[in-house]
């Protein structure tokens, strides 16, 4: 049975992963510089829930552009793209805070 290259299960949870990362970066930010959320039952579900937030798009592109044969090979460079967003919103929460 022939797999797909694009259709790699590490990638996806490499995606998790980073958007976990960045929802763990803006949280930090957000709760002046503690991870009290991670000990609070409520706000780790709200914690799990910016996670996926942040992580709907890159997985969106990548399934889109997946299934493109023209855009198939760059598919996992391109939905990197999907976190240009949490980027851009914690380089404001950054510049916020110390400027």
């Amino acid at each position: 049975m022939k797999t797909d290259k694009c259709n790699c299960p590490f990638f996806r949870v490499l995606l998790f992963l980073i958007s976990a990362f960045f929802a763990m970066a803006i949280w930090y930010l957000k709760q002046e510089k503690s991870f009290s959320f991670l000990s609070d039952k409520n706000e780790v579900f709200s914690f799990l829930g910016t996670v996926f937030f942040i992580a709907i798009l890159p997985f969106g592109i990548f399934y889109w552009l997946s299934e493109k044969e023209k855009h198939r090979q760059s598919a996992r460079k391109l939905s990197v793209l999907g976190f240009l967003p949490a980027i851009i919103y914690l380089i404001y929460l950054f510049l916020g805070r110390y400027i």
